[in-house]
């Protein structure tokens, strides 16, 4: 896993990134295209982004320069120990209206309305005598996530693709 390296708007030449990671170019294209991304993991750079456990709220933004597409994403294995503690990232991922830039925004961002549900989980787990699959307790968990308001989330999903809306490049 990726340690998280802070709040980060980067900007890269597709060229440039094209000779690296070119699977990952493609993909993000195909995704502002509108396609399905290739596997089903929508995709963000290896050098921002870990192994993906969780991806939801994948959500297409225009921003002043370009086309791309958000997502939140969790790296970790969630535990009910864990996913309270600690946070998802935002990621944003774009190209440039000319095709020249890949933008990459990474952000964190906490889920205080998860508590409640947590603490349903947690209780539930330990009054039971057998273990209960992660998929069926996490199910309401992610239920939550989903359904739940931007303005949820700290900071505001809406405040973060405003930010991602704003961006413009003004690169020779």
């Amino acid at each position: 896993m990726v340690r998280y390296q802070g709040p980060a708007i980067r900007v890269f030449t597709t060229t440039g990134l094209e000779l690296g990671y070119p699977h990952n170019v493609e993909n993000a294209r195909k995704v502002i295209e509108g396609n399905a991304p290739d596997s089903g993991i929508y995709p963000a750079l290896p050098i921002i982004s870990g192994k993906t456990q969780i991806q939801l709220r994948m959500l297409p933004i225009n921003f002043q320069s370009g086309k791309g597409f958000r997502y939140l994403e969790y790296e970790n294995t969630p535990t009910l120990e864990t996913i309270q503690d600690e946070y998802m990232n935002y990621i944003f991922q774009g190209i440039s209206t000319d095709g020249k830039y890949y933008i990459s925004v990474i952000m964190p961002v906490t889920m205080p309305f998860l508590i409640e549900t947590i603490s349903m989980a947690a209780t539930q787990v330990a009054t039971l005598k057998t273990p209960v699959p992660n998929e069926i307790l996490f199910l309401p968990i992610l239920q939550k996530l989903q359904s739940a308001d931007d303005a949820q989330f700290n900071p505001s999903l809406a405040v973060l693709d405003d930010i991602v809306r704003s961006i413009k490049l003004d690169i020779p």
